[in-house]
């Protein structure tokens, strides 16, 4: 009776340490996905303050996708649209959309702390389990011989 109640308890185990795994799988995901955001609100951050330094009629290249550009020449730069999610923009004076772009990068930088944060206790819970499966997997095949 014994055996029976170690191996419900050792497939708990497992079935908890796969759901622990899928956890970081997801996490890892989620990481990846903060960082590329982080290195995108960076660069048009650089960009904006590069660009609000340049006098009206510098020739600049704007991307059309592909590895593809137009060559442009800048206007004044006295206005930003900068969206604010779920598909809607505003326009704004471009200290303000730097600030705002600022404020949005922390926030990720702090999302991105969170999620490292949660990968790591997920390890630890993952480490806490895999040495009583083990000693309980020793255990059942101890019991079988």
């Amino acid at each position: 009776m014994e055996k029976v109640d170690d191996q419900e308890k050792l497939q708990t185990m497992l079935a908890q340490m796969g759901s622990y795994r899928e956890l970081m799988e997801v996490l890892k995901q989620q990481l990846v996905a903060l960082s590329n955001a982080l290195a995108e609100v960076s660069a048009t951050t650089e960009s904006l303050e590069t660009l609000r330094k340049q006098a009206p009629s510098t020739e600049i290249l704007v991307p059309i996708g592909a590895d593809s550009f137009v060559p442009a020449k800048l206007g004044p730069v006295d206005k930003v649209i900068v969206g604010l999610g779920a598909e809607v923009a505003t326009d704004m004076a471009p200290e303000k959309a730097i600030e705002k772009l600022k404020l949005r990068a922390d926030e990720i930088e702090k999302s991105i702390a969170q999620t490292r944060e949660e990968i790591v206790k997920t390890d630890e819970r993952i480490n806490t389990i895999r040495p009583e499966a083990e000693r309980l997997l020793q255990k059942i095949k101890g019991q079988s011989d």
